[in-house]
């Protein structure tokens, strides 16, 4: 069972805090009546309205969030800001990150409820790619940067990029698909230079929408979340 206020917020978009002032205003129903106490208990079968609209639950969720440089992508705030108090406090206990990224990176991450997708895109055999736009300390050329082509091997793993595009003296555009540990750091770190900047800008075949600005999200819509993994069809 949901608390009332709980229920309204998950699947409005209002904060709890909000919807706790509405409920107690009279604007919300259960079954019909009129309920002002926030903490009311729901049942499975009851029928909650918001000014006079059935408030209808979601199943699962997708959230495109655009993760500036210096919040974690962990719930421990101990390591620092964490991604979760970028978003609406309704998704903070629901939603894991698909796709992590260091605390000096940024660009795109996906917040989702779906396990299945959640492996899909985690998972190297499911093949969802990411690409990044690197900026380096230490000049690199294109056949410095080509041997990621082929692989490196570092501590007895393979390192290996799915794509590989020179932009310039101090940028390249990669593409991977295992998501190793520092995996792009450990990289430059073996061509004999250093990462300023790590910016992720897709996820599979989503891209990061240019009007979406640093610490922003949205919810994606089914058809956009296939644009990452198509399994959901």
């Amino acid at each position: 069972m949901m608390r009332f206020d709980k229920y309204i917020s998950r699947f409005t978009n209002l904060s709890r805090k909000t919807v706790k002032k509405r409920i107690r205003s009279g604007r919300v129903k259960i079954n019909g009546i009129i309920v002002t106490d926030p903490s009311e208990k729901l049942n499975d079968d009851d029928v909650v309205t918001f000014d006079n609209k059935i408030v209808v639950p979601y199943g699962n969720v997708y959230v495109l969030l655009n993760k500036p440089v210096g919040y974690v992508c962990s719930r421990n705030e101990q390591e620092g800001p964490t991604v979760f108090s970028l978003v609406n406090e309704i998704y903070e206990k629901e939603l894991s990150i698909a796709g992590r990224l260091d605390k000096d990176a940024r660009g795109i991450i996906i917040l989702t409820n779906d396990g299945k997708f959640l492996h899909h895109c985690i998972n190297p055999k499911f093949n969802v790619k990411k690409e990044y736009i690197v900026t380096v300390r230490e000049e690199l050329k294109i056949q410095q940067l080509e041997q990621l082509l082929s692989g490196i091997r570092l501590n007895n793993e393979i390192y290996r990029a799915d794509e590989i595009e020179w932009k310039a003296p101090h940028r390249f555009r990669i593409v991977l698909t295992e998501g190793k540990f520092h995996e792009i750091k450990k990289m430059v770190e073996f061509l004999g230079s250093e990462t300023i900047d790590i910016f992720r800008v897709r996820i599979g075949n989503l891209d990061l929408p240019k009007s979406l600005n640093e610490g922003e999200y949205r919810e994606l819509t089914l058809q956009e979340a296939k644009k990452i993994t198509p399994y959901m069809g």
